[in-house]
């Protein structure tokens, strides 16, 4: 079977040849230590780079972003991605250097954001914006732009981007692509804060987004593209950040909006969301129509036996602990683990970490991961 063929199968409960594997995200650093290379695939250190590209001029990025597309499709190919997707990139060029490791996006009297690089951890994070002095104030202006784009908008959408278009043309037909449908509210305080105090403008956020991903929908679809990965991040270990009564009364209309579509299209709708999702799990799969649940947290009281028990026709997509297990197991932990999901979920089922393959990751425990993935499935359908 092809890697479409079982992505396809999963998402009818069929059997498979082996069981579908992906990587949503797989560490430059890992994957340089498993090809021998330095390879460019995922990771917020690839944000960094990609700043440090833009440094030397347009060309030099570009040529960066050219071979991020060159590895992703070789890692694509290495470990049969059943879904090929395009790694997290840095959409915008810094406007200053600050420091080694540091970098500010946008102008210094405008709408700015300052990041800096962590050699060790390989990550590049946020440490400080306009938006956190601005509070509510600078979240309304947000949402007026969102507002202009969006009123911008045709349906049907506009077709896909170019590098889409570049995975397909290299990958071709035995693999299945993902459409965008990314959808919430971010997990920062002065959204949260937001949420509290005008709630009028997180309906207004959400409205944006909504037409946005109606036309993306639409055009990914019409372009090939199979699956809908989107969700977004609303929960922490502890549970969700906000009440399931605000989640029904804000986001499950518009959700099931995108979720309606997508069945009408004839593709599936894939949540993605690390946390504690117990309290929302009935208004997701069931009220919504979430058809898949991926980035399911593990580590956080989301064992995919008691998923399965609860929700059985629900397609998963993990979820191997990657913060703990993957980074600090063992390979014969990561082995036995890996076993047991696969023999508690049956079909129905993409094996994945619980979010991302991450910079200390040893190398072994992926590829445990992949390798005991190839030892399950139907010898009669090689």
């Amino acid at each position: 079977m092809t890697p479409r063929e079982r992505l396809l199968a999963a998402h009818t409960h069929q059997p498979t040849d082996q069981v579908p594997f992906f990587e949503q995200a797989l560490s430059s650093r890992v994957a340089s230590r498993i090809f021998g290379r330095p390879m460019h695939t995922g990771g917020t250190g690839l944000h960094y780079e990609q700043a440090l590209a833009a440094q030397f001029g347009p060309e030099e990025a570009a040529a960066l972003d050219r071979k991020i597309l060159e590895d992703t499709v070789a890692a694509t190919r290495e470990f049969e991605f059943c879904l090929a997707g395009l790694p997290w990139r840095w959409g915008a060029a810094p406007t200053a250097q600050l420091g080694e490791y540091t970098f500010r996006f946008g102008p210094e009297d405008g709408w700015w954001s300052i990041y800096r690089y962590d050699p060790v951890a390989d990550l590049f994070g946020q440490i400080d914006s306009w938006l956190r002095h601005e509070g509510p104030v600078g979240v309304e202006a947000i949402v007026a732009a969102e507002e202009a784009s969006a009123a911008q908008v045709t349906r049907p959408g506009r077709g896909i981007g170019a590098d889409l278009q570049y995975m397909m043309d290299e990958l071709g037909d035995d693999y299945a692509y993902p459409g965008p449908g990314g959808f919430g509210i971010p997990m920062e305080v002065v959204w949260l804060e937001t949420l509290a105090l005008r709630p009028d403008l997180i309906e207004r956020h959400l409205d944006a987004q909504l037409e946005h991903n109606l036309a993306g929908i639409e055009a990914h679809v019409a372009a090939g593209c199979l699956v809908i990965y989107g969700g977004g991040d609303l929960a922490t270990g502890k549970g969700p950040i906000y009440s399931p009564g605000t989640f029904r009364r804000l986001m499950l209309p518009r959700l099931k909006a995108m979720t309606d579509l997508c069945h009408e299209l004839g593709v599936p709708y894939v949540w993605r969301s690390d946390g504690d999702l117990w309290p929302l799990a009935d208004a997701l799969f069931v009220e919504a129509g979430a058809d898949a649940y991926g980035e399911i947290d593990s580590g956080h009281g989301m064992d995919v036996a008691e998923i399965r028990a609860a929700y059985p026709e629900l397609v998963l997509w993990g979820a191997i602990d990657c913060g703990e297990l993957l980074v600090r197991g063992t390979r014969d932990q990561v082995v036995a683990e890996t076993r047991r999901q696969i023999e508690a979920v049956g079909h129905g089922h993409i094996l994945c970490s619980s979010n991302a393959i991450l910079a200390h990751t040893p190398p072994e425990n992926f590829l445990a991961m992949w390798e005991v993935s190839k030892q399950y499935g139907d010898p009669s359908l090689r």
